[in-house]
């Protein structure tokens, strides 16, 4: 079973931070009224059942490579744990935790991989060189290589001229504003396109601070409106929960995009900032976007603001095609924050960091 209660508080919640030179990145997001409002019926309940895990873990995060998940766990000796879909079988963990050239540090982060093949692109924030790992999965071993002066914080590894990283809100030194923007860069890290996010940001403040005669940068607020960015490789889409909007881009070789399509309201970042989203008191939120090849899976939540804090009640899961027409919407019953789509074997496999530890929840679905 888990072992390591995680200390976590909710995503909505008002940040504090002071840096010299800071990026932040939160999770946020509120919408009030309904998206596409004819493009779902009533959601459709779906039944769940739950496997234990028990292996002693904290799931950090986790990223599905092929017929694989792997799950990173900072505070346990070996950080990475492999486990095989459909059954969510445990099949070994690996990755010892060091300073060493070959160990991981508590700060590992998972990107959704090479879309080319089912390789994973793994960095360690911790690590002052930036390494990066290309790790191969089989069911009895993995195979690892490490990689230096590779640009970091990308969130898609397209091919080997196409990376892709999206950040909701950092900052923009030139007008000390803060911004959200989504960067295409090749493996060289030159930049090859650029495109700005509308990030709600008018609750944010940026001003100077003396931290003991240090200078330094205070940050405080929240933001709302996070873009859900995915992928299958060859399109692109970004998802504004707040927006009520999706953009489809046709992405090229060269790493550009061109947009196709757009859906939904139509506002500037000005127009968004006027508007009072932290007083709002219930809506629906995305919490995950991801894609296939044919099919584009938004994981949202349902939340309600008793004055405090946005909590969330329960989530649910949209499914469009890459048209942006809605195929079905499915109610989950209760809340979760990190998901796994096994499109091949219709499920879905969730997680939640602050409740019920020792349990994978999945569903079976269908497409209609």
């Amino acid at each position: 079973m888990l072992s390591i209660k995680k200390q976590k508080t909710f995503t909505m919640k008002k940040i504090l931070v002071a840096s010299a030179v800071i990026a932040v990145f939160l999770l946020s997001g509120c919408t009030a009224g309904k998206k596409y409002s004819d493009s779902f019926s009533a959601p459709i309940p779906l039944q769940v059942d739950s496997l234990k895990i028990n292996q002693i873990v904290q799931v950090e995060d986790w990223t599905k490579a092929g017929d694989k998940v792997l799950i990173f766990s900072p505070l346990t000796k070996n950080v990475f744990y492999v486990y095989k879909l459909p059954e969510f079988r445990f099949l070994y963990d690996f990755g010892q935790k060091g300073g060493g050239p070959e160990d991981f540090s508590e700060f590992m982060r998972l990107p959704e991989g090479n879309l080319m093949n089912d390789d994973l692109y793994v960095y360690d924030n911790g690590d002052s060189q930036g390494a990066l790992s290309v790790i191969s999965l089989s069911d009895d071993s993995y195979t690892q290589k490490r990689l230096r002066d590779t640009r970091k914080g990308f969130n898609y590894v397209v091919s080997d001229s196409v990376w892709i990283g999206y950040y909701p809100l950092t900052i923009d030194w030139k007008d000390m504003s803060a911004k959200g923007y989504m960067n295409i860069w090749n493996k060289r890290g030159e930049t090859t396109q650029e495109l700005p996010l509308l990030s709600h940001t008018s609750q944010f403040g940026i001003s100077y601070r003396d931290m003991q005669n240090k200078s330094g940068i205070m940050i405080q607020g929240d933001v709302r409106n996070q873009a859900g960015v995915a992928t299958n490789g060859k399109k692109l889409v970004i998802y504004y929960p707040d927006a009520f909007r999706m953009e489809f881009y046709k992405l090229n070789p060269n790493g550009t995009v061109e947009l196709e399509k757009s859906l939904g309201e139509t506002y500037t970042l000005d127009e968004l900032n006027k508007m009072d989203m932290a007083g709002r008191k219930k809506g629906e939120s995305l919490t995950l976007l991801r894609a296939t090849d044919d099919y584009i899976y938004a994981f949202k939540y349902e939340y309600k603001n008793d004055g405090d804090e946005w909590k969330p009640v329960k989530s649910f899961l949209e499914i469009y095609d890459w048209n942006g027409e809605g195929i079905v919407k499915y109610d989950l019953g209760r809340h979760f924050d990190k998901y796994i789509v096994d499109e091949k074997n219709r499920k879905i496999f969730c997680y939640n960091t602050e409740f019920d530890f020792d349990y994978v929840y999945v569903y079976d679905y269908k497409l209609h």
